[in-house]
């Protein structure tokens, strides 16, 4: 069985549940930092599900004077099997951890522009996916 022709997750109303910590118990520009997030995902009209995601995140950061920061962290992730009619959708849902050091640049207007590589370390799909070598993220963070 394959998903029908629609955007999956289209029309479901879904929870997230998001947890950050961050401590500054090294030496002055170093701390430490996890997180967790959980997505559970709902059903839409067309009865598709996407499967519910947990991701857990753990790091250390380095400022290099006020404007540069340099991190490194891991993540897991494991991603649930869809499900179209109550049934499971073949090749959807996966386990992986990957490395992925980054930088944060801030620009002093507490404006902040980021990125950083995700390097898998470890991947474990269900039946046959399309998994990445690589993954690239780019962004801004802006306080007001």
């Amino acid at each position: 069985m394959n998903e029908p022709t629609i955007q999956p997750g289209t029309g479901s109303y879904d929870g997230l549940a998001t947890l950050y910590y961050v401590r500054h118990q090294f030496p002055k520009p170093f701390e430490w930092f996890v997180s967790g997030s959980w997505r559970i995902n709902g059903r839409n009209p067309l009865e598709y599900r996407v499967g519910d995601e947990a991701v857990a995140t753990a790091g250390v950061s380095y400022a290099a004077g006020q404007r540069w920061v340099f991190s490194v962290q891991l993540s897991g992730r494991h991603a649930g099997r869809d499900d179209f009619r109550r049934e499971g959708v073949p090749s959807t849902g996966s386990d992986a951890f990957a490395l992925a050091p980054g930088v944060r640049f801030r620009t002093g207007d507490r404006l902040e522009l980021y990125g950083y590589v995700q390097l898998p370390v470890y991947q474990d799909v269900n039946e046959a996916q399309l998994a990445p070598r690589a993954g690239f993220v780019f962004g801004f963070s802006k306080s007001f």
